[in-house]
């Protein structure tokens, strides 16, 4: 049986001590634990904004991990986190049951995801959290899961509480996987329930406004693929922006993994700029971006909302 702590009793504490620490050391926390049971622990990794207040509500960004539904790690994005909680965004980066860590299926995944939202927006005032900004963040199946916490609603764990909503005010997908049937990624896994758990086939009435960045060599997911999403998108009038990365395979957005015309880390930057920028756009953010991109002569494929 799984149950989320009770944050109220004790995060004043233990949490905001580690806000401290943490926050001085600009590291993340590693003690927030939302899902507890017999054979299971499931934590957050946090990152909190420099001079954080904590009776201050922040915009929030959810990172899920990548890794297949097959491993992964909550570290995944930590530099991205990193960078956002420096703009002053307080992040959260959920661990969740793999097939490596716990033998579970895809389901089981996606069942975490939702209960690690749900979590964050039931305790969003001891969190810090202003609800209305909150951003679910994921590359490759991790976008996934950021794209079905959204849509999809038949996948639930057991225990949640599900008159709280799992929908974010925001979705940036890295190379996401939102395609699970017949023609998609991982089918043979998903086959059973694929209708209740693809993205892609749940987009009916209502999207947040989404950045969907994707390299045109991806393995996994194609172009074409990434089109069909964003019209669908389209005619239920929800804003898609979209970027294609000319010639670039999976996560080409990692650091260290990330070159393009011979810049290291281009893709890095760049994806961080586009999703600040996005950002600001819905007034999650003020300023101009930190960040500074490399200069190339790279001519993107953007196909963007106004």
């Amino acid at each position: 049986m799984f149950f989320s702590i009770n944050t109220r009793n004790i995060f004043p504490s233990l949490l905001f001590l580690s806000i401290t620490i943490c926050s001085a050391q600009h590291k993340p926390s590693n003690f927030i634990y939302y899902q507890e049971g017999e054979d299971i622990k499931l934590k957050m990794d946090v990152f909190f904004p420099k001079g954080y207040i904590k009776d201050k509500k922040y915009p929030c960004m959810v990172f899920y991990f990548g890794g297949g539904w097959l491993s992964g790690k909550t570290g995944y994005f930590s530099k991205q986190a990193r960078y956002f909680a420096s703009r002053g965004m307080i992040c959260y980066l959920p661990q969740y049951r793999t097939k490596n860590s716990h033998q579970v299926i895809p389901k089981v995944c996606l069942q975490d995801a939702k209960t690690a939202m749900r979590f964050l927006k039931s305790n969003a005032d001891t969190l810090s959290i202003d609800t209305s900004k909150i951003v679910a963040v994921g590359g490759s199946v991790g976008g996934h899961l950021a794209a079905a916490i959204t849509f999809t609603t038949k996948i639930n764990n057991s225990t949640d509480d599900l008159s709280i909503s799992t929908v974010p005010n925001a979705l940036i997908l890295y190379n996401p996987i939102v395609d699970n049937g017949p023609e998609g990624y991982g089918y043979n896994r998903v086959k059973d329930y694929y209708l209740d758990f693809s993205p892609i086939h749940n987009i009916t009435n209502y999207a947040p406004p989404t950045l969907f960045m994707l390299g045109t060599q991806d393995q996994n997911v194609t172009v074409s693929t990434a089109i069909k999403y964003k019209k669908k998108m389209n005619r239920i009038k929800s804003r898609c922006d979209m970027w294609f990365f000319p010639n670039q395979k999976r996560s080409f957005f990692n650091y260290n993994n990330s070159k393009a015309e011979g810049v290291t880390n281009y893709n890095y930057y760049k994806t961080i700029y586009e999703a600040d920028k996005f950002l600001i756009s819905l007034g999650f953010l003020e300023g101009e971006p930190t960040v500074e991109v490399p200069e190339t002569k790279i001519e993107f494929q953007a196909h963007l909302e106004k």
